[in-house]
């Protein structure tokens, strides 16, 4: 949920953004536009509103992917690394395992609040919409038919829009003060008694006009206008939006009714809709029918717009038909950056690969956690919790592996030659307050050093090669800190088979390069077995919430690639990850 909502407030900036642009072309071009095509413009909006809805990956579109990515981490969180560090040791823990907190000031706790929030303010409405709904339901079962004068001006007007008798119901009440049409499945004509005294001429506009309405399926539009107002509810450019909506609306039925009456009686039909005015209108703020009577803010427009109707030129029409396709074009534009870009890849989907299921909750105890062993002999996949495993977290320090591969790919250091100088800026730890090379900066985690490496390989560089791999989510606009608790994020399941194919070759990499690698993450050598490995641990606001330690045994000339997630926020620590690695691989006969 609190990702959903994350990403959902988010995305709604785009909407506004486009219903700011949308108000705007309207409010310029306000009599130059066909009713019609002002109308359809809409459409767009509704289906813009629809759109964060929806997860990024709904949509599969190259275009959507990249720019939803990079729209999200942007957003992500407000905040930078901070300088708050904290160590965990174990006895016989031969890679340390030091970290920094990343301090962020919309944490998931904070969007958890808000989500809660959130649906507090639906269930609101969605409460006052359902009582509107019953009010409606009981006027409708104390109505009653129409005289034969009334039925019969509805039925002519009927036959003037071209609908067969039948389709629409009409009845009569006591208990209502205007008309209006409801009914999503079985559309009703709401008389009310009062207006029995009107004249023909007056019955037959009110009906001419809920007739239009039913013509041009505002039913449908206003039941997604109730949707997206209990949906947006906290955005009031929304609001206004959909307000505006509903009042194009009306004006857009009555410029319907007056092509069938003629534009010599728009002065009786605008009348007739003043008379009705003083009746009373019943219109809740949250309703899902369509209505002759207007409140006062609506009633000058629709009066205003009624004295300047004119039938449009057929130049009119193919202007307003290019103002339309300019404003699908930016509401098309709007998409990717409003996509619910936050569930984005969130889960590794694993379609070909073997996966064996290994029950190793024992090693887990009260724990949560996941490990993967990818046998690359077999092409398996033996894994303890595969939802987790197949859920992309940040990599932390683990990423320092490809960090190091790519730096040593570009030339930024070489095998002969990793060393870099501190540069005197004092750091929590000691071991990072000196001149480093590969071997010791990845044994000391030291984060400057490969801040350092990636600031000279440059981020559209390391985009290509993260592509080349296949990284996980690729994404790094989290910009410098891309890999400790922000965009980029991986699987587990694909930490073991990145890294598979990594030692042995597959993605064209310098030998010697691999093997710099290889022996900077050198763990231990025991026997003839190598443990190789890296430890990772994701540290928000002084709260771990992950540990995580990859890596890969040499023994008797084969391979075992692993890789231990831990989100216990007891638990998730990289050193804690490595000892239940051991556990395992121990227990497996591996190491």
């Amino acid at each position: 949920m609190s990702l959903f909502i994350a990403g959902f407030i988010k995305s709604t900036v785009f909407v506004s953004i486009f219903i700011v642009f949308l108000l705007a072309v309207k409010g310029i071009f306000k009599n130059k536009i066909n009713s019609n095509w002002n109308f359809k413009m809409w459409y767009v909006l509704l289906f813009l509103m629809a759109v964060p809805l929806f997860p990024a990956d709904f949509i599969s579109l190259p275009f959507i992917n990249k720019i939803g990515t990079a729209a999200a981490a942007n957003g992500a969180y407000y905040g930078t690394q901070g300088t708050a560090a904290g160590i965990t040791a174990a006895e016989n823990y031969l890679a340390n395992d030091f970290y920094v907190s990343v301090n962020k000031v919309f944490t998931e706790d904070f969007y958890k609040a808000l989500g809660f929030i959130y649906l507090i303010g639906v269930a609101v409405l969605v409460f006052v919409m359902a009582k509107n709904y019953i009010k409606i339901r009981n006027i409708l079962k104390l109505s009653f038919e129409p005289e034969k004068r009334i039925k019969a001006i509805f039925n002519k007007s009927l036959e003037d829009f071209g609908i067969k008798r039948g389709r629409i119901k009409l009845i009569v009440s006591d208990n209502v003060k205007s008309p209006f049409l409801t009914g999503l499945i079985n559309p009703v004509v709401v008389f009310p008694f009062s207006y029995g005294g009107l004249s023909d001429d007056e019955i037959s506009y009110i009906m001419l006009h809920e007739i239009a309405h039913y013509k041009s399926r505002d039913i449908i539009n206003c039941f997604s206008v109730c949707f997206f107002q209990i949906v947006y509810w906290f955005n009031p450019i929304v609001y206004i939006g959909l307000r505006e909506m509903k009042s194009e609306m009306e004006i857009r039925c009555d410029r319907l009714v007056i092509e069938k009456i003629g534009r010599n009686n728009a002065k009786s039909y605008g009348l007739t809709i003043i008379k009705s005015a003083q009746k009373g209108v019943f219109e809740p703020r949250i309703r899902a029918y369509a209505a002759f009577g207007s409140d006062k803010s609506l009633l000058k427009r629709r009066i205003e717009g009624i004295a300047r109707i004119s039938y449009e030129k057929s130049r009119n029409k193919i202007k307003s038909a290019a103002l339309f396709f300019i404003v699908f074009a930016f509401g098309i534009f709007q998409i990717p950056f409003a996509f619910n870009v936050y569930g984005f890849n969130e889960y590794h989907k694993a379609e070909n690969e073997k996966i064996v299921s290994e029950d190793l909750s024992a090693f887990f105890n009260d724990s949560s956690g996941c490990f993967v062993l990818y046998n690359p002999q077999e092409d398996i996949y033996h894994v303890y919790n595969a939802d987790y495993a197949k859920k992309r977290i940040s990599p932390n320090s683990t990423y320092k592996i490809y960090s190091a591969v790519i730096a040593l790919e570009e030339g930024v250091i070489t095998p002969e030659n990793s060393f870099m100088k501190w540069d005197g800026k004092y750091n929590t730890f000691d071991s990072w307050n000196m001149d480093q090379d590969l071997r010791s900066a990845m044994e000391n985690s030291v984060n400057w050093y490969f801040n350092t490496l990636n600031e000279k390989i440059g981020l559209d560089k390391t985009e290509e090669y993260l592509k080349l791999i296949k990284y996980g989510n690729e994404d790094l606009s989290g910009n410098s800190n891309f890999y400790l608790e922000s965009s980029l994020k991986i699987s587990a399941i694909e930490q073991t088979k990145i890294l598979s194919n990594l030692f042995n070759g597959e993605y064209g990499f310098d030998k010697e390069n691999i093997n710099a690698v290889k022996e900077a993450i050198t763990v231990d050598e025991d026997n003839g077995k190598v443990l190789y490995g890296k430890t990772g641990t994701g540290n928000i606001n002084g709260k771990n919430v992950n540990g995580s330690f990859v890596g890969c045994v040499e023994k008797d000339g084969k391979e075992y690639f692993f890789a231990v997630n831990l989100y216990s926020p007891d638990d998730a620590t990289g050193a804690n990850a490595y000892n239940k690695a051991l556990e395992i691989l121990n227990y497996m006969g591996i190491y």
